[in-house]
């Protein structure tokens, strides 16, 4: 486990969350982000708006938040899509100092993440 991300303590889902993931998790998280669905490593989950409609209903438009849960803390943290982006970004320019060679993939992803969440 490498550690991408310093963030405040009230965030810790989010910060356990990025920092649990290996590379090729990593671009599969992102992968999920960019077609609108959430990613689970191990105890560890984070909900994307049509993921919550599957457990509660509605439409995807109902729900303006990414959520991250950690299941033995019974932990949990809801970011606005804007909030969510900012650190997406963080995890994602660690992740490409760490892999160089995925930047254009990682980039691309991200924008596709961005513009996915903007049609919500």
């Amino acid at each position: 486990m490498i550690a991408r991300l310093k963030l405040n303590i009230e965030r810790y889902p989010v910060e356990a969350f990025f920092n649990r993931l290996s590379h090729e998790q990593f671009t599969s998280a992102l992968r999920n982000f960019s077609n609108g669905r959430g990613y689970n490593p191990e105890d560890l989950t984070c909900f994307f708006p049509a993921d919550v409609v599957e457990d509660e209903g509605g439409e995807e438009g109902d729900y303006d938040y990414i959520e991250f849960w950690e299941y033995s803390g019974n932990q949990e943290v809801r970011l606005k899509f804007h909030e969510f982006i900012e650190i997406l970004k963080q995890a994602s320019l660690s992740e490409i100092d760490l892999n160089s060679g995925s930047e254009n993939e990682i980039r691309d992803l991200i924008s596709k993440t961005e513009n996915y969440l903007k049609t919500i």
